[in-house]
């Protein structure tokens, strides 16, 4: 029997609960608002220890579980900065077990397909990639004041940008150079009071970014603007382009994940499908993701994305903020 314990009740109940069961797992679910009961499940036998608690207490939740020796998987973002994420990373190293990072969308089938493309050198050496994502997440309907809107551990850089950050260092290489703009589209939002409060984090960002490849990236992403569109990225390779659309019958529900991936070459023009899922955009990822974890663990395994994944895009992060204007 394997043993996993959750600590989370958004994200981690909702999505990853779900995802490992399916891949044989026991799972039970605690809240990180109950101290008590995360250190009391964390001191049970365990095999692995899955931490989806806010940021601001990953760094707790992380070395609670390795002070008992577990296995442990953290989601992204990887705590609140480049100083915590190492103290994590050397941690796990001393104690010896397998850490992963919840960059799950490594397993999203269409962006397997992708990296096949360009490791098979399909499009030739990666010179350039274009990312836009613009959706209304957090604002239809308006999301409450948490911890995302905080900018001492949210925003949508933390948010999203880390899992845009990991998809560049897995496809075209490490990020060497950095430069950021960002703004705010909702100032204020209720609390769960219905008290409004000061969103002093950022909900959209632009980023221009260079890597060790000499390949250049441009983001460009919001998730508080008035409409959600497809999330589009292209790749331009020396020998062919990669132009990538995913989840785009997003405009009713149910949500389906779609993915449409068109490659130029050569003056030919090859679109390949992949999809549609239907429920969750993270299940396509996740699902694998999950077996993948359970066979690492279960075999004491180390594998990628892990906590080496985390540090390494909390310092690109970091810097990023260290860019912005002030």
């Amino acid at each position: 029997m394997f043993r996993a314990l959750i600590i989370g009740t958004g994200f981690g109940s909702r999505v990853v609960a779900g995802c490992y069961e399916e891949a044989g797992m026991t799972v039970r679910v605690v809240s990180p608002r109950d101290p008590q009961a995360v250190r009391a499940a964390c001191a049970e036998p365990l095999d692995l220890v899955s931490v989806h608690s806010p940021p601001f207490l990953h760094a707790e939740h992380v070395n609670l579980a390795l002070d008992h020796g577990h296995a442990v998987l953290c989601d992204k973002p990887f705590g609140v900065s480049a100083d915590e994420a190492r103290q994590m990373l050397t941690r796990a190293r001393e104690v010896g077990v397998v850490h992963l990072l919840n960059f799950e969308f490594r397993h999203d089938p269409g962006r397997q397909r992708v990296k096949e493309i360009i490791d098979s050198g399909g499009i030739g050496r990666v010179v350039h990639m274009n990312w836009n994502f613009y959706n209304s997440f957090s604002r239809i309907p308006l999301r409450k004041h948490g911890w995302q809107f905080d900018r001492m551990c949210g925003g949508w850089l933390r948010i999203n940008g880390t899992h845009m950050v990991d998809a560049i260092r897995w496809l075209v290489g490490e990020i060497v150079e950095v430069d950021c703009r960002v703004r705010t589209d909702v100032g204020e939002r209720p609390d769960k009071d219905g008290k409004m409060q000061t969103s002093t984090a950022e909900d959209a960002f632009t980023a221009i970014l260079t890597t060790d490849t000499g390949a250049s990236v441009v983001i460009d992403t919001a998730w508080a603007v008035s409409g959600t569109l497809p999330d589009r990225w292209s790749i331009i390779g020396t020998d062919g382009i990669i132009d990538v659309t995913e989840a785009v019958e997003i405009y009713t529900p149910p949500m389906v994940r779609d993915t449409h991936i068109t490659l130029l070459k050569d003056g030919n023009v090859e679109v390949e499908r992949i999809g549609p899922f239907e429920g969750d955009g993270h299940l396509p990822a996740m699902r694998p993701w999950a077996v993948a974890v359970r066979e690492a663990v279960s075999n004491g395994r180390q594998i990628q994305p892990s906590f080496v994944d985390g540090f390494a895009c909390s310092e690109v992060i970091d810097r990023l903020h260290a860019a912005i204007p002030h």
